[in-house]
């Protein structure tokens, strides 16, 4: 049986709260413990994830999915702090309950995520700290972002979710993600 608790990470103009779930097996617990877990962080949940959810607890393992924001209107470089952000919380807080404490080893952790949340996982091996040792990457976008597809100005725009967007480069978007 696993415990989870619910917290806020960071909150988005003082505002929007960013909250992440840390999942951890009960049977590891006793009376007034303290443990240090190896975490694994789950990007972008999807069904193919529940298994990585289930193999990463039965390792012994605590589990982390986080809330950040997504491309459009958000930007790459957006995201890439909202990372950040979960590593510095999660390699820095120790989690306290009634009768223990952990706290996750900052030097052993893995990313995974399907399609969007694959592209996370590769952006927070390449910028985050402490740097993960582990990346599962299902069906996750990335190749080559220097082609002609990923570099140029889109004509005419683009509608997304009830928002009509005019033109996305380079300069608008913020990085090189621009679709």
């Amino acid at each position: 049986m696993s415990e989870y608790k619910t917290l806020e990470y960071e909150k988005l103009d003082n505002c929007q709260p960013f909250l992440l779930d840390v999942y951890f097996l009960l049977s590891r617990r006793s009376s007034n413990s303290q443990y240090s877990y190896t975490s694994m962080e789950e990007l972008y949940s999807s069904v193919t994830s529940k298994l990585v959810f289930q193999r990463t607890l039965a390792s012994g393992c605590a589990f982390i999915s986080a809330d950040y924001r997504c491309l459009i209107p958000a930007t790459t470089t957006d995201i890439v702090d909202d990372l950040k952000d979960v590593f510095k919380f999660v390699s820095s807080t120790t989690f306290e309950g009634d009768d223990y404490t952990f706290q996750l080893d900052g030097g052993r952790v893995g990313v995974s995520g399907s399609s969007a949340g694959g592209l996370c996982a590769y952006l927070a091996t390449i910028h985050c700290s402490p740097r993960p040792k582990v990346l599962v990457s299902i069906y996750g976008q990335g190749g080559d972002f220097f082609t002609k597809h990923h570099l140029s100005i889109k004509k005419g725009g683009l509608n997304f979710i009830d928002m009509n967007i005019p033109e996305l480069s380079l300069l608008t978007s913020g990085c090189a993600l621009g679709c």
